[in-house]
This record gives C-alpha cells, structure tokens and sequence, in this order.
C-alpha cells in the first residue's frame, strides 16, 4: 500500500471512530438490560395500567410531574436494602405494593408506568467506580426532543443537568460511563416491550433563563396562587429581603425563598407552582417523613396579597414568594 492510500485509510478510520463515539449508538444489550426487559413485561403493564392512567395529564409535561408528585408521596426509599447491597431488582408491581425501593426499583416502576400511557421509556444508568456500589438508575422521557429525568423526587429537569447536579453529591459516579435503555412497545404491538441501548454523551449546559422566560415562570407561580388561595398580585411587595420597612399602607409581611439547583424549563408552565405549594405548605415526601424531617409550613389564606420573583444563576437559584396585609 502506498504512503497515500495509507494515509487515506487512517483518516477514514480516524474518522469512523469518531462518529462511532460521538453519535447514540446501539449495540446489543447487556445483561442488566435483559433483567429489566423481563421485568418491564406484558403482565407488569397491564397490572399497573389502571393506576398509571390517574397520572394523564393535559400534555406529557404535567403527566410526569403527576408521576414524580405520587412517587414522592408513595414510595419511600429502601435504606435498608440500599446497605444490605442486595442486587435483587424488585419488579414494578413489588415496588408498587412495597411502597418503597432503591433507585433502580423507582425506575422500572416509572418505566412500567410510562410504557403504559406513552409506550415509551428510557433507563439512564451511571456506573459507579467504586466496586462496593451499584452506581445510579433513573427514568426519562423524550418530549419534544429533549430529555427530561423523573428520578424520585421533584423538581424534574434536564438529563444532562440532572446528572451534573448527582454526581456533585456522589463523586464516585463517572460521567463518562453511562448507559442508556430504551424500551418502547411498538405501534402494531400490543404490550410487546422492545428495547435498544446506547451510550450517553453527558454534556451539561447551564441555561440562564430570558428575561421572558423568567417573567413566564414568575406569572405562572402568581395565577396558580392567586386562583388557589385567593390572594391579589402586588409588585409593591416585591424585593421584600432588600427593603428596611413594608410600603406605605402595608401592615405586615413577610417572604419565603425556595433554592433549587437544576435548569429550570418555561414549558412546566404552573408545575413549578405546585411544586412550590407542596414546600412551603408543609408537605413532606414519604422518604423524609420516614427521616423525620420537618419544613416550616405557611398558611396562605392568611395572607391578602402575593408577589413571586425568580433569581436565575443559570443552573441554580431561588424562588422568592412574598406575602403580605
């Protein structure tokens, strides 16, 4: 072979590996994806079917925060198998019926439940370099082109700033090794679940909202309150952490900050709103009432009036609520 051609072959194999390992592509799944197909079956669906369609919501968007709203109330986290390292997957109906689970267990459910309203599912599986533990599952569902992670607790976001924000908590995580699952029932199928996998390109990107955006969120939050719990709109109260006293004709007031560390996403519409009802109503998930945790509860319908700010870092930030008489 010539120099030339020589040089001409390397450069389509260069080439080929770099598509091969910068593109989605499936390959033959592993036996953890065999574990989970035969748990994500034909019976698993039509036994959980029923309950998954109180989750129908208007649009996908409220349809998984419907999803991530019961898991929180329902199904509390398995410590003790979690410590036990037991590698015993429950199935969807175990989980259900348990009320509790590790991630892995969260996960085949929300796929069970999805595959039954949408017929389609997608397992994100981060491996672990630390041999002791199991690394980390989560579910996603692809609305609209993008991905967004349904993984135990509220609020939902992107995948990508999903995992950012996991393997921050847990170091031992490796963002180069992810896999994916993708299990959906075909259209001329009926319950008869397929699934591919690939390999993740994590590539996490810290979106500021738009001042359009931004105001969207905020309006949103205001008109679920306002509705609710009957309180009038007023931008007198707003900024009310920086103001030494209340505006004129102002009794009292006061103002409450949600921190949340994810992107935060206009087309949730008033999903951020109910999230933030549930917080500082008081409302626990079933994990932290079994931690004994506690958060400050604040009765609405004391209050007259209501303003809400979001303070945007891009990636992180607060969600202000003020309210006064």
């Amino acid at each position: 072979m010539s120099i030339k051609k020589y040089l001409i072959f390397l450069m389509v194999v260069i080439v080929a590996f770099y598509y091969i390992h910068t593109h989605e592509t499936s390959f033959v799944l592993d036996e953890l994806g065999n574990e989970m197909l035969s748990k994500l079956n034909e019976n698993e669906i039509v036994e959980l079917q029923p309950w998954a369609y109180h989750f129908q919501g208007k649009d996908m968007y409220e349809t998984i925060w419907n999803i991530i709203f019961w898991q929180e109330d329902n199904i509390g986290y398995d410590y003790r198998k979690m410590f036990s390292y037991s590698n015993y997957i429950q199935s969807p109906t175990e989980t259900y019926q348990k009320h509790s689970g590790v991630c892995i267990d969260y996960t085949l459910l929300t796929a069970c439940l999805l595959l039954g309203l949408h017929n389609d599912a997608y397992i994100f599986v981060i491996d672990s370099k630390n041999p002791n533990s199991g690394g980390h599952a989560f579910c996603a569902v692809n609305v609209s082109g993008k991905f967004y992670a349904i993984d135990q607790n509220a609020p939902i976001t992107d995948v990508d700033n999903h995992i950012k924000n996991f393997i921050i908590e847990h170091p031992d995580l490796t963002a180069s090794k992810i896999r994916v699952y993708h299990f959906y029932i075909p259209k001329d199928k009926i319950y008869e679940v397929h699934a591919d996998m690939f390999r993740w390109q994590y590539h996490p990107i810290n979106k500021k909202l738009t001042l359009e955006e931004k105001k969207k969120i905020e309006e949103d939050i205001i008109n679920y309150f306002s509705k609710k719990y009957n309180l009038i709109p007023n931008p007198k109260i707003n900024n009310m952490e920086k103001m030494e006293y209340l505006p004129q004709g102002f009794k009292k007031g006061t103002y409450v900050y949600q921190p949340y560390e994810c992107n935060l996403h206009p087309e949730f519409e008033e999903q951020y709103a109910r999230w933030l009802d549930r917080r500082l109503s008081g409302h626990l998930t079933l994990t932290e009432k079994y931690k004994n945790e506690k958060l400050e509860k604040i009765n609405f319908e004391s209050w007259k009036y209501i303003w809400v700010k979001v303070e945007d870092n891009g990636g992180s930030g607060r969600i202000y609520t003020y309210l006064a008489n």
